[in-house]
């Protein structure tokens, strides 16, 4: 502070130049800052991007293949392929795939030996009449499964599967869509239902050469979602057909079943239904003691299934080993009665149908 004729004047340490250079301060103190933040962000991109590459043989760059091994993000791998590499043991992979030649049978046993040992804790093979190869099972104790049969790559089934699915986890969230796929199901489709979050069970077909198995029929797919039956980590399942949409109606019987708590439930909904068990219909609780797939599938196939074949025969083969098990242990719904279908113990739906649905129809659409 300065006087001027005796009069006090206030001098402040503010000036133009001393205000430039304390801003020129701060903008190169904010340029170090950032250069050094990026540059962090920039190292723990490239180290986390790293980690998530793993070497594969790069395919089809213009149309042919490159010899070459190359790094190649696993965000560019189908998710069917990425929780394949991820559920198999790497140790024995390398252990046991020493052969030069390839041989079919000897590829899929040693696939389902490598199998991650996580999976043993969620998922039980039946494992006797088919080889089945868990692609995607979610890690959850005491399911609740729908156990679906897909093969083959014809349209009616494969369009809406991915609209079935989702039908299911609005309607039924607790409960977990499972596909036993045949070997000719399309990759893609493989892929989508990883990504839809359902359970992939690839089943090779070999069964064992029993005293009186002549040949190896063409029906098995249809048995294929009946396994579910004996797998000890589900706790209660529904059989369906990949090619029917669940209706508010099915959700409504089957909460009746699940609350008087019988083992099995059993649908009839259409005057075409006129069996006692449809193979698309029936739900059940494992008890392996009461009712077992594998072992009524082996009395089946000595009493001579294998010299049968046609659509249908999975329905004759629950009506014939699974119904006298079933009839003294389940809730039955029908909305028709048969002189020749035996409907003792069934009654009437607990909600009215709603136009012309029912349950079981087949998606046309």
């Amino acid at each position: 502070m300065n006087t001027i004729n005796g009069d006090k004047k206030i001098t402040y340490a503010y000036s133009p130049l001393n205000h430039q250079r304390s801003k020129s301060s701060y903008i190169i103190k904010l340029t170090y800052f950032l250069t050094i933040f990026n540059l962090v962000v920039f190292i723990w991109l490239i180290s986390s991007s790293r980690s998530n590459y793993v070497p594969v043989v790069e395919l089809n760059k213009s149309c042919g293949h490159r010899d070459e091994l190359e790094f190649v993000s696993n965000k560019s791998l189908p998710s069917y392929w990425k929780r394949t590499s991820l559920t198999m043991e790497d140790q024995c992979l390398q252990a046991t795939m020493s052969e030069d030649n390839f041989n079919f049978q000897r590829e899929i046993d040693l696939l389902e030996k490598c199998q991650s040992s996580d999976y043993t804790r969620f998922w039980t093979s039946p494992n006797r009449y088919f080889t089945f190869l868990p692609i995607n099972i979610l890690p959850v104790s005491n399911k609740k499964i729908v156990s679906f049969s897909l093969y083959g790559g014809a349209d009616r089934y494969l369009r809406n599967v991915v609209k079935i699915i989702r039908r299911y986890k609005k309607l039924l969230p607790d409960w977990i869509p499972r596909f036993w796929l045949g070997s000719d199901v399309p990759f893609l489709m493989i892929n989508r239902l990883v990504y839809e979050q359902a359970e992939v069970i690839i089943v090779h077909q070999n069964q064992p050469k029993l005293s009186n198995l002549t040949r190896s029929p063409g029906y098995q797919g249809m048995f294929w979602r009946f396994f579910v039956a004996d797998d000890q980590h589900v706790e209660r399942y529904i059989v369906r057909d990949s090619d029917s949409m669940l209706i508010q109606r099915e959700v409504d019987a089957m909460n009746q079943w699940i609350k008087e708590d019988t083992m099995f439930h059993v649908m009839r909904d259409h005057k075409n239904q006129s069996i006692e068990i449809l193979g698309g219909m029936w739900g059940g609780k494992v008890d392996t003691k009461i009712f077992s797939t594998s072992r009524e599938y082996e009395k089946a196939l000595k009493s001579g299934f294998n010299n049968q074949d046609g659509k249908g025969l999975d329905q004759t083969f629950l009506q014939r080993f699974l119904w006298p098990i079933a009839k003294r242990r389940m809730t039955c719904h029908t909305a028709y009665r048969w002189k020749f279908v035996d409907s003792k113990g069934c009654k009437d739906f607990p909600t009215p149908r709603v136009g012309n649905s029912f349950v079981g129809a087949i998606l046309e659409d």
